[in-house]
């Protein structure tokens, strides 16, 4: 008996090829978009903790007080995480707190499509719960609430715009004790 090959069009093979390839592009393409903000806060303050701080880079304090914690101080509440920010800082006056509002410096330009929003918050361990609300001018805004022990947790929100305005990222702290919700590595980018 004759052996009989069986042949096998190629086309199905090369559409699957070229559509891999198009979303290993897609994807590349995304990550290649420079974020609009990118601050895990380790280089602030010549990498040193302090208390009260105010000279971020990227960001200003509008109300209150933040501190610049973690690694190297006191104040290390998450080991293993480098510099951030304590959102309910110390007291300027020495008597009395104020929650702080760390708000990015520019109003990120944005225009009509899809924003990935990611950042870290944790509890502030020290036996209280608190909340943040966090926004992105008036295209999103939501509250977050975490008790003291609640270890560093990665939020990602995706944002939809839909048109042009200019907005700016913050985090606003409830409560003045001087233990706020804990921020790190936030990051803003346009994802299509």
């Amino acid at each position: 008996m004759p052996i009989r090959i069986a042949r096998i069009s190629p086309l199905p093979f090369v559409i699957a090829a070229v559509l891999a390839g198009c979303a290993g592009r897609l994807h590349a393409r995304a990550e290649s978009v420079p974020a609009l903000l990118d601050d895990g806060f380790d280089g602030e303050n010549r990498e040193r903790p302090a208390l009260m701080y105010d000279g971020f880079a990227q960001w200003q304090v509008e109300d209150g007080t933040v501190d610049l914690v973690g690694v190297g101080s006191d104040w290390d509440f998450h080991p293993g995480n480098g510099l951030y920010v304590d959102l309910d800082g110390d007291r300027p006056d020495g008597s009395r707190f104020a929650p702080g509002v760390l708000v990015s410096r520019e109003a990120f330009p944005l225009r009509r499509g899809e924003y990935e929003l990611t950042f870290r918050l944790g509890g502030s361990r020290r036996g209280d719960t608190n909340t943040v609300v966090v926004a992105l001018g008036d295209v999103y805004r939501e509250r977050f609430t975490l008790p003291s022990e609640a270890p560093f947790h990665t939020y990602l929100r995706m944002i939809r715009v839909t048109g042009p305005r200019e907005a700016r990222l913050s985090f606003d702290n409830a409560g003045a004790d001087g233990f706020g919700l804990l921020l790190d590595d936030v990051r803003l980018r346009r994802v299509r």
